[in-house]
């Protein structure tokens, strides 16, 4: 029974689906990520995964220009000119001028007490991943341009 079963659906027609390919796209997406969560979830040493544990698709900022949204995400990855120029200088790493300590993108938006009074005018956060979770894109930008950052990004 399970040979001519399996001979009837060698010779069956094949009818065209009814489905159109988009269909599939949101679950190959979900799919995608789940995959990527999967590996980012295995590796919690790596500094990104501190700042965003849980991957999303990013939403569009249409009312940040493209300049914007580069500083943005350098900050969010935590290079920038001015913290990471020494790779390609082969210069040593870059120390704040005013606490004599390594220049990071961390020490910029949240340590540096040269810019303590611009900060607390935009922000108050105490990690990074507070910072870029709770805090409008439009004031980090806001302080980075006030503290004269924003064209060293």
């Amino acid at each position: 029974m399970a040979d001519k079963a399996a001979k009837d659906g060698i010779c069956a027609v094949i009818i065209q689906g009814k489905i159109p390919p988009e269909s599939f796209f949101p679950h190959i997406s979900k799919l995608c990520m789940k995959e990527w969560q999967d590996s980012w979830d295995s590796t919690p040493t790596n500094k990104l995964f501190l700042i965003k544990p849980v991957l999303v698709k990013n939403k569009l900022r249409t009312s940040l220009c493209h300049r914007d949204e580069t500083v943005l995400t350098r900050l969010r990855i935590g290079h920038s000119r001015v913290t990471h120029s020494y790779l390609l200088s082969r210069e040593s790493r870059p120390i704040c001028d005013h606490c004599k300590c390594v220049f990071t993108v961390k020490h910029m938006l949240l340590e540096c007490p040269s810019t303590a009074v611009v900060r607390d005018k935009y922000y108050s956060s105490t990690t990074l991943k507070e910072l870029f979770s709770n805090v409008d894109a439009r004031c980090i930008l806001d302080f980075t341009k006030e503290s004269g950052f924003y064209h060293a990004i």
